[in-house]
């Protein structure tokens, strides 16, 4: 995460997990308030000529992973989810945070997320 924006991730620890970025833990934190259960970096994936991928949450209620990600992932990032969803068998869906920093920022506006799968 950061990468597209310049933002450095921080790295936070939530209920025993490192997560590598506060975005990552403030999702943790809202699945936990949606009492959906959810596993940190389950699995990793070779996704062949997309190379290997470690998604950042397996929702096993909904049997689907979710990946978080600064504003505007690169098309490669894009491309590693369309893989994970063809290898897995299983939907993913990427949220990116808000751009907080933006003036023009509509804070009624839910959060960027795309569907693979």
């Amino acid at each position: 995460m950061g990468m597209a924006t310049g933002l450095k991730a921080i790295e936070t620890r939530y209920k025993g997990y490192r997560m590598w970025s506060r975005a990552e833990a403030r999702f943790a934190v809202l699945f936990d308030a949606l009492e959906l259960r959810w596993e940190f970096e389950q699995e990793g994936f070779d996704l062949g000529d997309a190379g290997r991928y470690l998604p950042d949450f397996w929702l096993p209620d909904l049997e689907i992973w979710v990946e978080i990600k600064g504003k505007y992932p690169p098309i490669e990032e894009r491309r590693k989810l369309l893989a994970l969803a063809q290898t897995s068998g299983q939907e993913v869906f990427l949220f990116d945070r808000p751009d907080f920093q933006s003036p023009e920022m509509d804070l009624t506006a839910p959060v960027g997320r795309d569907f693979y799968g």
